[in-house]
C-alpha cells in the first residue's frame, strides 16, 4: 500500500493551532457484506438539514455532543434516538482533557448495546458528533467490527481512538 501524507488542523508545542501534516498507511478497504445494516457518521449540522442516508423506518440515531450543548432535532423521522454528553479527547495533541468529560466506560457499554441491538435488528444506524469526523467516526469504526456496512459518503476522517477502543472492548462482551 502506498503512504499518504494528510494534512489537518492541531495544535503545537507552544499551544497554537496551526496546519499540521501526517503520514499515514491508507487504510485497507472495507469489505461489503450484502445484506447487512449500514452505519454512517454525519455532522451535528447533516442531521438537522437530513444531510445522510435515509435509514429507513427503523433508522437508528446515536447523538454525540459535549455536555452542556443543545441536541438538534433531526430532519428524519428515526424509530429510536439516542443521546450521549462527553467530549472529545485531545491529549494526544498536547491538550489536557479532564476524565469526567471523555466517554465514560458505561457510556461505551450502552452504545456497544445499541450497535448489537440494531445490528441484531437489521436496523441501519446514523451517528453524529459536532464535526461528524472523530467521536461518530469511532463509533462508526468499532460497528464494523461486529458486521456493519460502513456507508459509501461516510465521513471517516479522524476516529477518537479513545472512543474506539473503550466501544471496541465493550463490543467483544455484548
Amino acid at each position: 500500500r502506498e503512504v499518504v501524507n494528510v494534512v489537518y488542523w492541531g495544535v503545537d508545542q507552544s499551544g497554537e493551532w496551526r496546519e499540521r501534516i501526517a503520514t499515514r498507511m491508507p487504510e485497507k478497504p472495507i469489505k461489503e457484506i450484502p445484506g447487512n445494516p449500514y452505519i454512517q457518521n454525519v455532522s451535528r449540522q447533516d442531521i438537522v438539514e437530513g444531510i445522510h442516508m435515509n435509514p429507513g423506518e427503523e433508522g437508528v440515531l446515536i447523538q454525540i455532543l459535549d455536555p452542556g450543548e443543545e441536541f438538534p432535532k433531526p430532519d428524519f423521522n428515526f424509530q429510536e434516538k439516542y443521546q450521549f454528553s462527553f467530549c472529545d479527547d485531545y491529549t494526544s495533541a498536547g491538550i489536557p482533557t479532564r476524565e469526567e468529560v471523555q466517554i465514560s466506560k458505561k457510556q461505551a457499554k450502552e452504545i456497544g448495546a445499541i450497535l448489537k441491538t440494531a445490528f441484531d435488528n437489521k436496523q441501519n444506524v446514523i451517528v453524529h458528533c459536532l464535526v461528524g469526523e472523530c467521536r461518530s467516526a469511532a463509533v462508526a469504526k468499532a460497528a464494523i467490527d461486529i458486521g456493519f456496512n460502513l456507508a459509501k459518503n461516510n465521513k471517516n476522517n479522524r476516529p477518537n481512538q479513545r472512543v474506539l477502543w473503550m466501544v471496541k472492548d465493550e463490543l467483544k462482551g455484548v
